[in-house]
């Protein structure tokens, strides 16, 4: 049985440490929609609306569909260097039912040699980047436990996917948690920094909330991520 307010609860912490921090720009914050009695949404607004998603889907490009979500607000929070991290979970009779978890840099980012007191901070937020050619891809984690979805290997019901293609649907062992996603994308795209702070966040991780593998037989045979602890 999944709990709601734990899910909320984990995402809060870690969003109230990375303002305390001060490596936020702008924040929206999660609420529950209550959608039925057994039915929950951890949402931020507008995520889950089917028309604006088709709105979304109408941009032609990244850009356009940053600036997209950027303009309506669809984002948990915006980090210092422009990167929306999108966040909501569905729950149905208890159970996990989808989620999207996203990670969008901002496809403007000014190179460090033409705006360099953009750079100019006591943290290690923009470290690995200075004087690299380094461009963030868009990464998305997906669950969808909805049996008409699900093909094995190419649907997988926990799945990341790279740089927006529909084709590139990477099985996972299970589904993630707030906390998990979170320190994925600051250990990968935020190395040196995560170095610095990955003992208070990994503090801000609710213990009691996880997931039970998803991963079917036939999905061990193929390349896989597996979530871990």
């Amino acid at each position: 049985m999944i709990n709601p307010s734990h899910l909320k609860t984990e995402i809060e912490n870690i969003q109230k440490f990375l303002i305390s921090k001060g490596y936020t720009n702008d924040d929206n914050f999660v609420f529950i929609k209550n959608e039925g009695r057994k039915d929950f949404t951890v949402c931020i607004n507008n995520l889950g609306d089917e028309i604006f998603l088709g709105d979304a889907n109408n941009c032609h490009s990244y850009e356009e569909l940053y600036y997209f979500y950027h303009k309506n607000r669809v984002f948990l929070t915006e980090l210092i260097d422009g990167a929306l991290i999108q966040i909501e979970y569905v729950i149905r009779n208890n159970n996990l039912w989808s989620y999207r978890l996203a990670f969008l840099p901002n496809p403007r980012l000014i190179a460090q040699e033409i705006e360099p007191e953009m750079y100019e901070t006591e943290e290690l937020f923009f470290i690995d980047s200075i004087n690299k050619p380094v461009i963030h891809p868009v990464i998305r984690f997906d669950f969808d436990n909805d049996p008409t979805h699900y093909v094995p290997v190419k649907h997988s019901r926990s799945h990341l996917t790279i740089g927006q293609s529909d084709r590139c649907r990477i099985a996972l062992s299970e589904p993630l948690t707030p906390y998990k996603f979170i320190a994925f994308i600051f250990e990968h795209f935020y190395g040196s920094l995560y170095e610095t702070i990955k003992a208070d966040l990994n503090i801000l991780r609710f213990h009691a909330l996880g997931f039970g593998t998803c991963l079917q037989h036939e999905e061990k045979e193929y390349l896989h991520l597996n979530v871990g602890k």
